[in-house]
């Protein structure tokens, strides 16, 4: 892969020499991809050591009869292949940043808050978020900003987070 950034305002061409993905849903978009990489379409799309153009189906999701960009399975597939930690256990909503030495997530734990406009917000003490994070690939040691607890390498982080709390751990 090209490690060097396409420019400021990449086409899908710039983007899949860079040796960046390209996710497109069917229909106009994917036109529109084509039309623009023109004969080279397909084998930019599919060169090897290159970036990946690929084309999604229009899928409806069960659960709410509504359509989405995206399935469940292939948003599954996309998590695991390309973050680089596992978050497993109580719901949580999360977000992991790159560092210039590793990574960082945030746990935001929106369990537990009621707010009623006309009332001062209500706490269930009892909605503690337990979330379990395993980085993937090796890392020399994590620890809990805020607490600074230290985590060994290796072995599973166990956060707990308390209700409209957020935690942060960093991994090296």
């Amino acid at each position: 892969m090209d490690d060097r950034a396409p420019s400021a305002d990449p086409t899908d061409a710039d983007l899949l020499a860079h040796g960046r993905g390209i996710l497109r849903a069917e229909g106009e978009a994917i036109l529109r991809s084509a039309e623009a990489l023109g004969a080279n379409f397909k084998a930019l799309a599919a060169e090897p050591g290159k970036g990946r153009l690929e084309v999604l189906e229009a899928w409806t999701n069960p659960a709410t009869g509504r359509s989405a960009a995206i399935s469940s399975k292939r948003l599954e597939q996309l998590v695991r292949d390309l973050l680089p930690v596992e978050v497993t256990g109580d719901a949580i909503q999360y977000q992991i940043n790159r560092t210039a030495g590793g990574w960082v997530i945030e746990l935001v734990n929106n369990a537990g808050v009621a707010k009623k406009p006309d009332q001062p917000a209500t706490v269930d003490p009892a909605a503690v978020a337990r979330v379990v994070l395993r980085p993937r690939g090796s890392y020399r040691g994590a620890r809990q900003w805020r607490t600074d607890r230290a985590f060994p390498p290796g072995d599973p982080i166990v956060i707990d987070v308390g209700p409209g709390a957020n935690a942060f751990v960093e991994w090296r």
